[in-house]
């Protein structure tokens, strides 16, 4: 009985993810609707991060006000806790897009953008996304 309640526990704590900016989790299958400021007078990115501990499918979409440098990456947690950062999606200059990956490696998953241009107001990137257990597929 103890294994079955410990089997549970964690099974329900893989659907959960830890997401930066002061939220705790992130309940699987729910959209998550972020409204990201970008700093007119800021010269770092804008970011947002969650750390997915579980394989799951991240389906995702932006939109910006003015036009964005973004990119879309992950931390993946290694063995020896070398510093890594691997690519799924890059663009110079984009203002929307769509995309859908499958989260293989546990770390942190991070949307990034940066101005393409000096802004002289702020702008705001509407980030949406869902993540869904993706069941047999390491």
């Amino acid at each position: 009985m103890l294994q079955l309640s410990i089997y549970l526990a964690i099974y329900s704590f893989s659907l959960l993810v830890f997401a930066h900016e002061g939220e705790k989790f992130i309940a699987s299958s729910q959209w998550q609707h972020k409204n990201l400021t970008v700093q007119w007078d800021d010269n770092w990115p804008t970011e947002h991060c969650i750390d997915i501990l579980d394989v799951n499918t991240m389906t995702y979409s932006f939109e910006s006000e003015v036009s964005m440098k973004f990119d879309f990456h992950v931390h993946p947690n290694n063995e020896n806790n070398e510093y890594q950062t691997d690519y799924f999606s890059k663009s110079d200059s984009i203002a929307k897009n769509t995309g859908e990956i499958i989260t293989n490696k546990p770390g942190t998953y991070c949307f990034q953008f940066s101005p393409v241009k000096r802004h002289t107001k702020n702008s705001v990137i509407k980030l949406k996304y869902r993540l869904t257990p993706a069941i047999n597929r390491r």
